[in-house]
């Protein structure tokens, strides 16, 4: 399409002058960019003299920046050689649809993502509850040690160590009776054999052991019941002591005695004083000395021993010697 010269031809041609190529390769670029090929030669030789050039400065421009790029490389083909005639033209490229026709990249669906995130942590975490509330080979430790039976026999272990059964249900007081025949102990009859046997089967295994370091005796005690039992190494006189004062320590309960003593039909306590104790007609006791809160005597074969140590009103132990 011939066309009249616009302000571009002229920059055009004056950048090409500047590089010094031949004036025909000049025109034949003009004319490849649409001039006619007079205006072509007029322009170029009017640029090449000085002379000052008209333009139509009133017409839009063509020609895109892909156009200008291709009348750039044609233009550096001229230069090289003559290419085809001045009325070839290449076929005009559609324009590209403007970026925001474009399909933009997709965005990561981030949102979508951590919602379904949630949904399976909290799926895990329900399923994890209902599986340790429906196994039942996995049941909690306590409630495995309250299905395992409890094993009151007797299993004292070395001096200082606690037993290893739990005591006994500490409801019903202890009663302790010396009738004519014995010692009994909640009904049981007892004797220096059979003697721890026959209490833990009452109470239970002993809380914890002792050893007495100067004779080598060992000490059971029963803490919860303010009980003890003396045993000799060498088979000697064995003994029960009512702790009724919670003493502690190595020879005392932690818990004082809180039974009944019964010689025959009358009934000792922690709260029966030194007076009416030996007014007992059935138990003839004697003072250690005029002024010593000790108090002894004997039922049968037993050798008892009574002590007032804070008071001539509550008694703080008895004991009761089996030979």
């Amino acid at each position: 399409m011939i066309r009249d010269i616009l302000q571009s031809d002229v920059a055009f041609a004056r950048r090409l002058l500047n590089e010094n190529p031949a004036e025909a390769e000049i025109v034949q670029a003009l004319i490849r960019r649409g001039l006619d090929p007079d205006k072509a030669a007029q322009l170029v030789s009017d640029l090449r003299d000085g002379r000052p050039v008209s333009y139509d400065a009133n017409a839009s421009l063509e020609f895109t920046p892909r156009r200008r790029s291709r009348s750039r490389s044609n233009a550096a083909g001229t230069a090289n050689g003559p290419s085809g005639s001045s009325t070839e033209s290449a076929p005009r490229r559609k324009p590209s649809a403007p970026p925001a026709a474009r399909p933009g990249r997709r965005r990561f669906p981030w949102k979508l993502f951590i919602a379904l995130l949630a949904l399976a942590l909290l799926a895990t975490g329900i399923a994890f509850l209902v599986r340790q509330q429906k196994d039942p080979f996995s049941p909690p430790r306590s409630e495995t040690a309250a299905a395992t039976p409890r094993d009151n026999s007797p299993r004292p272990g070395p001096p200082g160590e606690v037993g290893g059964a739990a005591p006994a249900n500490t409801a019903a007081p202890v009663l302790l009776e010396l009738q004519p025949d014995g010692l009994y102990l909640g009904g049981e009859r007892v004797s220096r054999e059979n003697l721890l046997p026959a209490v833990a089967r009452q109470l239970g295994a002993p809380s914890r052991t002792n050893r007495v370091a100067q004779t080598g005796a060992i000490i059971y005690v029963f803490d919860r019941h303010g009980l003890l039992l003396y045993a000799q190494p060498d088979g000697g006189p064995t003994s029960i002591v009512l702790d009724c004062e919670g003493t502690g320590g190595n020879a005392g309960a932690t818990t004082p005695f809180a039974g009944r003593l019964k010689v025959e039909n009358t009934e000792i306590s922690p709260d029966t004083d030194s007076l009416s104790l030996a007014a007992i007609q059935k138990l003839p006791l004697t003072r250690r000395g005029r002024t010593s809160n000790i108090l002894t005597g004997h039922y049968g074969k037993f050798e008892l021993i009574f002590g007032y140590v804070r008071s001539n009103q509550r008694l703080s132990l008895v004991e009761i010697n089996l030979k």
